[in-house]
């Protein structure tokens, strides 16, 4: 679980995923906004909406060991593409795309 109220990239979730689990991480965490798609990798929340995280953590603590599995894999994958190649191709693009 990863409950920031702020942090521009924690590489929890990076780590996490390429050990292949799943993510409940906080929506104010750059790195759960732009890795973690919910139900399929993870599950995200706003740490300061009591209603939402109690719902993230229901739904991950409900989900079954296959589900979980499946999820877990997901992540793995998903993290398996952040490389130092695939960073420096997407600056290049980022910075001579025209």
């Amino acid at each position: 679980m990863f409950p920031t109220l702020a942090d521009v990239w924690g590489l929890v979730t990076n780590e996490a995923m390429m050990y292949g689990m799943p993510v409940l991480g906080s929506r104010y965490a750059g790195s759960v906004c732009d890795l973690i798609t919910d139900h399929k990798n993870g599950w995200t929340f706003t740490p300061d909406n009591r209603m939402e995280m109690e719902r993230a953590m229901r739904s991950a603590l409900s989900t079954s060991a296959e589900e979980l599995e499946e999820m877990g894999l997901a992540a793995r994958r998903r993290a398996e593409k952040l490389t130092p190649e695939a960073f420096a191709d997407s600056l290049v693009d980022a910075l001579f795309q025209t």
